[in-house]
């Protein structure tokens, strides 16, 4: 999401670790949600997909039902995620130490102390229940406004490391031509992003940092 600090190719690259990655196996998923829920599969969803239905470098979303019937996107987190996490911080680290030092066009950008705020920003971001919070109060500020919609968090069926949320079929705003199709005008949408962005800063002093 920081066109400004890298270039091109490389961001073309990186921006696949957003919904891109290689997807676990589902059966690992079930493990993990029956583990983080304490109790089997069936006592809480009637249906549950082992396809990730898209994965990214932290957790990958499944689609299941609940027992009353309402459809829900199940995010969970990936195995061993912390301790790959800290390997990685420690080497973007030591690689923004050495950027700072011998690439100056770099170094005016303070490669370190955004490889920190990084860090802490990640550190967080591996506790769902800090997203399902923002989400909670991302959508109390938004209520009423309808051209937002946030899903609702099933706060019983989620941990720190599984979040069960209301499912919302949808398609990625940085594609004109499938907007298009769904019969979006790219501009007008790019306008009301613009208005709810500075609503979220001027008004709220709370953005959504994606």
């Amino acid at each position: 999401s920081r066109r400004d600090v890298i270039n091109e190719t490389l961001y073309q690259e990186l921006r696949k670790l957003q919904n891109e990655v290689p997807p676990f196996p589902g059966a690992d998923a079930v493990k993990i949600v029956e583990r983080e829920l304490g109790r089997p599969l069936g006592e809480v969803f009637k249906t549950f997909d082992e396809k990730a239905v898209a994965a990214a470098s932290m957790a990958q979303v499944h689609r299941a039902t609940l027992l009353d019937g309402a459809e829900v996107a199940i995010k969970v987190q990936r195995p061993d995620i912390a301790k790959i996490i800290e390997i990685d911080m420690a080497i973007l680290l030591d690689v923004a130490h050495f950027l700072e030092k011998h690439v100056e066009e770099i170094a005016a950008l303070n490669p370190v102390g955004i490889a920190q705020e990084f860090a802490k920003t990640i550190e967080q971001e591996m506790d769902f229940t800090h997203e399902a919070r923002n989400m909670e109060r991302f959508a109390k500020q938004f209520k009423g406004n309808r051209w937002i919609r946030v899903p609702r968090i099933y706060r019983e069926f989620s941990t720190g490391s599984v979040l069960t949320m209301e499912y919302l079929s949808g398609c990625r705003m940085d594609d004109p031509e499938q907007l298009r199709a769904q019969g979006v005008d790219p501009i007008r949408l790019a306008e009301r992003i613009s208005r709810l962005i500075f609503q979220q800063v001027f008004t709220h002093g709370f953005f959504h940092g994606d």
